[in-house]
């Protein structure tokens, strides 16, 4: 669920950004934006399933 929710997330903060704050920057900026917005999703995906995969892991015997 919080895979799902991160996702839309990033989706509607792209279409944001693009609809309404991307004006004052320049296509360099908006990239530069959208690879660390990016970065940002994965990383917090990234901890989410770590602690997942922690806590579960020994459940399972791995």
């Amino acid at each position: 669920m919080a895979s799902v929710a991160i996702g839309f997330g990033w989706v509607v903060f792209i279409l944001l950004f693009a609809g309404f704050w991307s004006g004052g920057f320049t296509p360099f900026q908006d990239i530069v934006v959208f690879f660390a917005s990016i970065v940002v999703a994965i990383g917090t995906l990234a901890t989410l399933w770590a602690g997942w995969g922690m806590r579960w892991g020994n459940y399972w015997g791995h």
